[in-house]
């Protein structure tokens, strides 16, 4: 049989990170946090993993020419996750927020996901 090619995120020692929901919530009229859903998912088959997830809130700034900036960055422990196990983490964003980047790190590798479209 050939070998399958594997990636650093996908090498069953990792955990990986989807992005499963973004809310806004609107406080005024132009001030909109952001609400962040993030699933990790230890993909190891036998090693209980500890992580830390890191969610970049991101907004276009400018007035002629719209640029995207990073205006918050969030972490949130991970620890314990058993082998094929999930968790949910939500993190709001303090401040006016269009789009957010998830990463989640280990020791031994890291994976991400984004919101953008």
């Amino acid at each position: 049989p050939t070998p399958k090619p594997t990636t650093p995120a996908s090498n069953g020692k990792a955990l990986s990170v989807e992005i499963l929901e973004k809310a806004t919530i609107r406080k005024y009229l132009i001030f909109k946090k952001l609400e962040v859903t993030v699933r990790v998912t230890n993909d190891s088959a036998t090693e209980t993993l500890d992580g830390e997830v890191k969610v970049e809130f991101h907004k276009l700034k400018g007035i002629l020419t719209k640029e995207d900036a990073i205006v918050e960055t969030l972490t949130a422990p991970v620890s314990g996750l058993a082998p094929g196990e999930s968790t949910d983490v939500v993190l709001t964003s303090t401040v006016s927020a269009e789009d957010a980047e998830a990463t989640v790190n280990t020791i031994l590798a890291s994976s991400s996901a984004s919101t953008f479209e």
